[in-house]
């Protein structure tokens, strides 16, 4: 998958697709992943797409940003939604409607295939979300960690050489500000 997230490639366009509107959260509209945006027509469009948040402007997804994913990969189709996140991290996210849509031919060889250590030691991890359940893939394997709760990240762990050592789902730090009484 391309790396290049703010550059799209010229003959893609969303289109009738809207899986974004439903899996992603939008905090400037306050909605939440996995729940249709209520401006969103699905298969249509949005409704406020003129005047929509930076949130929105900002986000393309694998599929608009990647040539060499090809048109099985368009959100619609595939059921699910490429993402990369700040750090580098490849995020599936997978539609809860089709649960097992991302282990399907050919997603799930080339997901596998991007959770590989590279020849210069560094690893890509790849996290699959589907609902609120989060596997993890990377290099020693698939892991699932279940459902995350409120308040829950994703916690891992490698030993010098680069391999895994922990993957869990631990309870977000409380901030200094957060229990000072500040805001969290």
């Amino acid at each position: 998958m391309s790396r290049q997230a703010n550059q799209t490639v010229p003959s893609r366009q969303c289109g009738s697709c809207t899986l974004c509107c439903k899996l992603l959260g939008i905090a400037a509209l306050e909605k939440p992943r996995n729940s249709w945006c209520r401006h969103c027509a699905p298969g249509k469009g949005c409704g406020i797409y003129e005047t929509r948040p930076e949130e929105c402007r900002a986000f393309f997804c694998g599929w608009i940003t990647s040539a060499d994913l090809g048109e099985e990969w368009r959100p619609d189709r595939a059921k699910l939604l490429l993402a990369r996140e700040a750090g580098g991290r490849i995020v599936v996210h997978c539609d809860a409607a089709a649960p097992g849509a991302w282990r399907r031919a050919p997603y799930y060889a080339r997901i596998k295939a991007w959770a590989t250590k590279r020849a210069d030691g560094s690893r890509q991890e790849v996290v699959v979300l589907t609902g609120n359940r989060i596997t993890f893939l990377a290099p020693e394997g698939e892991f699932d960690l279940g459902q995350r709760g409120p308040g829950e990240q994703m916690l891992t762990r490698y030993a010098e050489n680069g391999s895994l050592v922990e993957v869990r789902l631990v309870a977000k730090p409380v901030s200094a500000e957060a229990s000072a009484g500040g805001s969290p």
